[in-house]
């Protein structure tokens, strides 16, 4: 029988950190690069969509600027919405929105569709990268942070 003192070698690293604690932080990880990418790479894709839309791409901006105002409108709104109905459900939450969004921009068929689809993306992109900031706020020791930099 192993003391309780002895770490379990499934549930930690060399680091110390657990499995668990390198999971979430790779879920994070993720999260943020999805988010970051999803505002930028529809940049590149304007002209396309654009003819797709039979609209000039400089009326495609509406649907960058849709995703930007949705973004700065539920990210102060994210830490409330988490307090209310937990952080890990809105966050699973934000998931599955940020994800049927961006297949709704795919399917979209005309501008309209896409840029409520784009704000719906928006929305779930806000809440998941901002709840993901608090958590790691939170949950972050001074020392674990600078052990992290090491």
């Amino acid at each position: 029988m192993k003391s309780p003192a002895t770490p379990d070698p499934r549930t930690t690293t060399e680091s110390g950190l657990s499995l668990q604690t390198r999971l979430i932080a790779l879920v994070v990880a993720v999260t943020f690069f999805m988010e970051n990418l999803d505002a930028t790479v529809i940049a590149t894709a304007l002209p396309i969509m654009a003819s797709a839309f039979e609209i000039t791409p400089v009326d495609m901006n509406v649907g960058i600027t849709a995703y930007i105002l949705a973004v700065a409108i539920f990210i102060p709104l994210s830490s409330w919405i988490a307090d209310r109905f937990g952080a890990r459900r809105v966050f699973a939450g934000a998931i599955v929105v940020f994800t049927l969004a961006s297949l709704l921009c795919g399917l979209s068929q005309n501008i309209e569709m896409f840029v409520l689809a784009r704000v719906l993306q928006g929305i779930g992109g806000a809440l998941g990268v901002a709840i993901c900031k608090a958590r790691r706020v939170t949950t972050t020791t001074t020392t674990s942070c600078l052990f992290s930099l090491n």
